[in-house]
């Protein structure tokens, strides 16, 4: 090696005397501690399912053994939300439920879709509901009768004049009652409906100035 030039090869003991700390700042170890977390748990409470869970098809409270493992869990990741199945209701398919109003055990096409799940009303149950809630009318017979007198009749063939109706009349034109005599009860769901027969009508005034006309 010619003398003067510089070499990256250095003599072992030019090191000694170098610090290792000498050129790097002292950090303290406490930085690099971890401080009080800087969030909040957002993670929702944990869900318990009770002792007793009601099922939803027989609307009976069973204990847990009652349901299935996949029902469970369902239930406790929904938080109460699903509606449980016990397992004698499983993959068994419903034929009959009981009527919330007039407790009687009826088959299914006796209830509405949206009457099938909890405490189900059925459809002779809900009509008579909804005719008592119409201008207080209650039953069939009257809802019957409703539906063939609304609006003023006409004087027909055969009218005298003095403001009654007659059977020859055309009063019944357009509209439509159910088959057979339901004066001693209800008539059966799903009937057959048919047009008007004027032998079978008849006109009274009512109370209002209009015209009552009765099958």
């Amino acid at each position: 090696m010619a003398p003067g030039k510089a070499s990256k090869w250095q003599p072992f003991p030019a090191f000694d005397n170098i610090s290792t700390t000498s050129t790097m700042s002292t950090v303290p170890f406490s930085s690099f501690a971890s401080g009080p977390r800087s969030f909040k748990n957002t993670r929702p409470a944990p869900f318990h399912l009770p002792s007793e869970l009601t099922c939803s098809l027989c609307n009976k409270p069973k204990n847990l053994r009652a349901y299935s493992q996949n029902q469970q869990n369902k239930y406790r990741s929904t938080r109460g939300e699903h509606q449980i199945i016990c397992l004698s209701c499983m993959g068994v398919n419903k034929q009959e439920m009981m009527c919330s109003l007039c407790d009687k055990t009826l088959p299914l096409k006796k209830f509405a879709k949206s009457q099938r799940r909890g405490e189900g009303q059925c459809l002779d149950c809900v009509a008579e509901r909804i005719g008592e809630g119409r201008k207080g009318f209650s039953g069939w017979e009257e809802m019957g009768r409703l539906r063939i007198t609304e609006g003023k009749g006409e004087e027909g063939e055969g009218g005298n004049g003095d403001g009654k109706e007659e059977k020859g009349g055309e009063v019944v034109r357009g509209q439509r009652y159910r088959v057979g005599d339901h004066r001693n009860g209800p008539p059966e769901v799903g009937e057959d409906w048919s047009d008007g027969d004027e032998s079978d009508v008849s006109v009274e005034d009512s109370d209002s100035g209009g015209s009552v006309f009765s099958i």
